[in-house]
């Protein structure tokens, strides 16, 4: 349950009921972008907090990864391949990419730049990879994986494939 007030003048409009924070990934004025998986599939949909209504919504598979920057672009990697990048703003895909399937996947890191959506699909590091690796910084996750490129505006990838990384 959320209680709900006006950003023009503090009056409580009363108390809604909202998805459980986990599936939270940001808000955006009253509305919540959410993540929720279940069964087979998981959903990627914004919610209206003051009337309930759902403002848009997109279906992936349950073993997909999703991350969220400049709380607008929501990534979600499919482990059948499927790269998409998602405006939380109107809920449109801005990249839409069919690669190679991968069963196992960790996490996904977005990174947006000026001209650029960069996502890197972390996959579960080879057993005989002995190394010692330290992070640049705090926000440095160490990959072994693949790194995909995207054009802003075309949503095109920029490189012909994937970078594999170790």
């Amino acid at each position: 349950t959320a209680r709900v007030y006006s950003s023009i003048d503090g009056r409580s409009l009363g108390k809604r009921k909202v998805p459980e924070w986990r599936q939270q990934l940001v808000t955006r004025g009253r509305e919540i972008v959410c993540w929720k998986a279940t069964g087979d599939h998981a959903e990627l949909s914004a919610l209206d907090a003051l009337t309930g209504d759902t403002l848009w919504k997109q279906e992936f598979d349950s073993g997909s990864a999703v991350d969220i920057e400049m709380g607008r672009y929501v990534a979600v990697v499919e482990t059948n391949g499927r790269v998409a990048v998602v405006d939380a703003a109107d809920g449109k895909r801005v990249v839409d990419y069919q690669g190679m399937a991968k069963p196992l996947l960790e996490e996904i890191h977005l990174s947006v730049g000026r001209d650029t959506f960069l996502i890197a699909a972390k996959r579960p590091r080879p057993g005989n990879a002995e190394r010692m690796v330290r992070p640049l910084g705090v926000d440095s996750p160490v990959i072994d994986g693949e790194l995909y490129l995207f054009d802003r505006a075309s949503g095109e990838m920029r490189w012909s494939r994937p970078a594999e990384v170790t």
